[in-house]
């Protein structure tokens, strides 16, 4: 059975592959940012994905609601917008909200940052580790005390 929050995500990205997992957190390893990045690449090996150790990225809680509204918005590979931001905050706020209080947010690369153009003219890019097969991945894993959440996306 699906819960209602993964479907609603299902409904509302509806390009790419998207991937909505939570487990509890029965026995943390720590709270330093080294021993959640060993936890995390446990939890995604787990899942099929791949583990990007020392590449895990602790981003703050702004920069998490970027990351969420970009993966809920646009397609990763073109930028190509298909759906409404405002909506998209209102899930992202949503998402947040069910991972509970006293949270840390982790990501794989640099989808949230604004990307300075080069003396050529061309933007730079976002850089990032994947996780999965495809060529563009990149998501949240919001760590809480007793639950981990990844909302992740592949295009």
């Amino acid at each position: 059975m699906t819960d209602p929050l993964t479907a609603r995500l299902a409904r509302f990205r509806t390009w790419g592959a998207l991937r909505f997992e939570t487990a509890a957190r029965d026995d943390p390893e720590g709270e330093q940012p080294e021993a959640i990045r060993f936890e995390l690449d446990r939890w995604v090996a787990a899942l099929g994905l791949h583990p990007i150790g020392e590449n895990w990225r602790e981003i703050d809680e702004p920069a998490a609601r970027k990351i969420l509204r970009r993966i809920l918005t646009e397609d990763l590979a073109t930028t190509e917008q298909h759906a409404p931001v405002g909506k998209a905050r209102a899930l992202a706020t949503a998402v947040l909200a069910d991972c509970g209080e006293h949270r840390r947010f982790f990501t794989n690369g640099t989808f949230e940052l604004e990307h300075e153009l080069l003396d050529s003219g061309r933007p730079t890019g976002p850089i990032w580790t994947a996780l999965g097969p495809t060529d563009y991945d990149t998501g949240l894993v919001v760590v809480s005390p007793n639950r981990l959440t990844l909302l992740w996306v592949f295009d």
